[in-house]
């Protein structure tokens, strides 16, 4: 007996959860079993149907589906009508729906509320301004070398695996290899070219073998991808092995090198904060009308007197943020592609600083 496409056994397994009739095939269609829904269907099979077709429609494009249904099935054409008629009416009715309108036209809004309270809060903080003063002849001695702002390398430790305490829990190899063949992604390429590099690393360094990374396979303190760590990690305190697990000099001086690499420029910031204000003072029309109006002026101006200004935005978490970002903010999410990431990073550098110069 020939067997019945996947969908057919879909759509068998629902007519006879949901009740509805399955009749003999017709003199046309001797060899198919023919699927005929009744004139006398109440409106909740209606429903039902509807909601087996937009599962399907998931897995199967929608006119593909359309087109397999009438031909291979005799749906009683009343319901179909509502069937596809309600698809439409759903998809005009999206379509229909205005857009909300930005807040402020001007400038991009990025809400990062959530990274704000993980690493912008005072445990994080007080552990930077420790690991510093730990390690301060490493930070001096690189920053020096590689011309990068110290507090900007403590901070991607800080956030990356907060100093070096979270480094991963995954066999780096076992991730890399379940992410390169036995998940569906179109990442799979990029994922093997990572398996091939970390392959290349376990041979050039024994203590990588049974190495713990992230789900995805990143490495060490700094969280490196296999292809990193062969461009990008060095081997600073010349013991013969580049080892971003337990060597803070390696550690540090590789994500240094990391950004001189992509051209970090130590006469400029990454971000200056411009203006803030509060959701108390655009809470009715009239107030957002001269915010709108406050932000321009505080814009125009910030691009005629900043030299190396790139982009004006505003960042959302307890606050509305009016920042002006530079070069160095782009090199940072090269680490990172998030918005979010990179003013983490930022903030977190400025106040691990901060609290250094007050305690100075």
């Amino acid at each position: 007996m020939k067997k019945l496409p996947q969908l057919s056994i879909f759509l068998l397994l629902f007519f006879s959860v949901y009740g509805l009739s399955v009749s003999s095939a017709s003199a046309k269609t001797k060899s198919s079993k023919v699927l005929e829904v009744s004139k006398h269907h109440k409106n909740h099979d209606i429903k039902a149907i509807e909601k087996f077709i937009q599962k399907m429609s998931k897995h199967i494009p929608e006119q593909e589906l359309r087109n397999y249904l009438y031909t291979e099935y005799s749906f009683n054409p009343i319901v179909m009508k509502k069937l596809i008629a309600g698809k439409r009416e759903k998809k005009n009715d999206s379509k229909s729906k205005k857009k909300s309108k930005p807040l402020f036209p001007q400038y991009p809004l990025y809400r990062w509320l959530k990274y704000n309270k993980i690493f912008i809060q005072p445990e994080r903080i007080e552990l930077g301004v420790k690991h510093y003063y730990e390690h301060k002849p490493i930070y001096d001695s690189v920053s020096k070398q590689y011309r990068i702002d110290p507090m900007i390398l403590a901070s991607i430790l800080g956030v990356e695996t907060k100093f070096g305490k979270i480094q991963g829990k995954y066999n780096a190899r076992n991730a890399l290899i379940t992410n390169s063949f036995h998940k569906s992604s179109h990442r799979q390429p990029f994922y093997r070219r990572e398996l091939a590099a970390f392959l290349q690393l376990s041979q050039q360094n024994p203590f990588m073998h049974n190495a713990k990374g992230s789900y995805a396979g990143a490495l060490g303190m700094a969280q490196f991808i296999p292809t990193s760590y062969q461009y990008y990690a060095v081997d600073h305190n010349k013991d013969g092995f580049v080892n971003l697990f337990s060597s803070k000099e390696d550690a540090i001086a590789s994500i240094a090198n990391y950004f001189k690499e992509h051209r970090w420029r130590d006469d400029e910031p990454a971000a200056k904060l411009l203006y803030e204000f509060t959701h108390q003072q655009i809470n009715s029309k009239n107030k957002l009308t001269k915010m709108r109006k406050k932000l321009a002026t505080v814009g125009n101006k910030a691009r005629k007197e900043l030299k190396g200004l790139k982009k004006i935005v505003i960042f959302k978490a307890k606050k509305y943020q009016l920042w002006g970002l530079y070069h160095n903010f782009n090199v940072i999410k090269r680490y990172n592609s998030l918005n979010s990431y990179a003013m983490a990073v930022h903030q977190l550098s400025t106040e691990i600083g901060n609290k250094l110069s007050k305690e100075n």
